[in-house]
């Protein structure tokens, strides 16, 4: 245990990067410089899926680091751009930096220079980085889903597509592989709905289906208004039904895959700790024991990944 401690310190340290001092669309990257810039977003603002990431063989690590930091900026442009143009401007300098890397045209920017040597090393799908781009680009006017459908079809289209590069980035293009990351995809979309409602509803914004927000008695604006009933549990605990079934299907269809296809799915570890921890506190996505789960989890997918 004490080497494999070693091991993820100094997989830590090559992410030490200042990112207070770097200017990207300044500054010049080499692709070192790059990943380890991607590496130091990644570890900055989605810690836990930094973890699961870190467990890949060295060059699948750095290449799927780059595709979850390319993620994390185009997923931040709802929160930092104030105007609808501002976005649509920050959307549009993403597609095209992509297109250019696939027609083989030089990059400037730091995340776009590491997915080029990933696209050059693994030759990953253009569509799934599109889909990734275009979700984001959708929901950014959208209001409250309508059903649960809706939910489960943005996390296809954003956290099974990180799934779906991680697989290619390993080298696996299995109909029966992505069929098992599809369904973990939409347990942790819908996860990152539930864990995220706190927040949205401070900031007027709803994510949760009108079809179970109507169902349980409950009117968006009421729930701005904090004015939340008994019944906001049975609402969750809906939804959190819906995400255990689909990672147990995930479960169950890469029950017997490759080592490397398993540490590709790591980041169910984290979709199935939150599940436990929300049923815990009797489906209150409210209640403070949910967060700073970032420890535990680490020791779970240590224990994952070296002892199962």
């Amino acid at each position: 245990m004490f080497k494999k401690s070693l091991k993820l310190n100094y997989l830590q340290n090559f992410t030490k990067l200042n990112l207070k001092q770097i200017n990207y669309y300044t500054t010049s990257f080499s692709s070192d410089e790059a990943f380890k810039y991607c590496a130091a977003i990644v570890s900055k603002y989605d810690k836990q899926n930094y973890h699961c990431s870190l467990m890949l063989p060295y060059q699948q690590r750095k290449s799927a680091l780059a595709v979850r930091a390319f993620n994390i900026e185009v997923a931040s442009i709802r929160d930092v751009a104030l105007r609808q143009q501002t976005a649509f401007a920050r959307f549009g300098f993403w597609k095209d930096g992509i297109n250019s890397i696939y027609n083989q045209k030089e990059v400037s920017n730091p995340i776009l220079i590491a997915l080029s040597q990933v696209i050059k090393n693994h030759a990953i799908s253009k569509s799934f980085l599109q889909r990734l781009i275009q979700s984001r680009e959708k929901d950014f006017n959208q209001l409250q889903p309508l059903d649960i459908a809706t939910l489960e079809k943005y996390g296809e289209d954003t956290a099974s597509c990180l799934l779906y590069l991680t697989l290619e980035i390993c080298g696996f293009k299995n109909l029966d592989y992505d069929h098992a990351a599809s369904h973990l995809g939409k347990a942790i979309g819908i996860c990152t709905v539930i864990r995220a409602t706190p927040f949205h509803l401070s900031q007027r914004q709803c994510y949760l289906p009108m079809s179970l927000t109507i169902k349980n008695g409950f009117a968006v604006e009421d729930l701005f208004k904090n004015e939340i009933g008994d019944n906001f549990s049975n609402l969750i605990f809906e939804l959190a039904c819906v995400a255990k079934n689909h990672l147990n299907l995930s479960k169950q269809m890469s029950a017997n895959s490759p080592k490397l296809v398993k540490k590709a799915f790591l980041p169910s570890i984290v979709c199935e700790d939150f599940l436990q921890q929300l049923e815990q506190v009797n489906f209150d996505c409210f209640n403070p024991k949910l967060n700073n789960r970032d420890f535990y989890i680490l020791l779970k997918i240590l224990k994952k990944n070296y002892f199962q």
